[in-house]
């Protein structure tokens, strides 16, 4: 049997953590927010017009 197989399987039986999946969401996007304005700059006002935006 090979180790890191073995466990694996005993913790793929316990349940993963529930997690508040609108504040996980919330974070994300914060921290894609904070990225983008520390390395590119300012959001542009019309920031939902674009389309390569989905999600920022």
């Amino acid at each position: 049997m090979v180790p890191w197989v073995a466990g694996s399987t005993a913790s793929a039986s316990t349940p993963p953590p529930q997690i508040d999946e609108d504040a996980f969401w919330q974070q994300v996007y914060d921290s894609r927010a904070a990225y983008y304005e520390k390395h590119i700059g300012q959001f542009p006002d019309d920031i939902l017009k674009m389309g390569n935006m989905t999600g920022v």
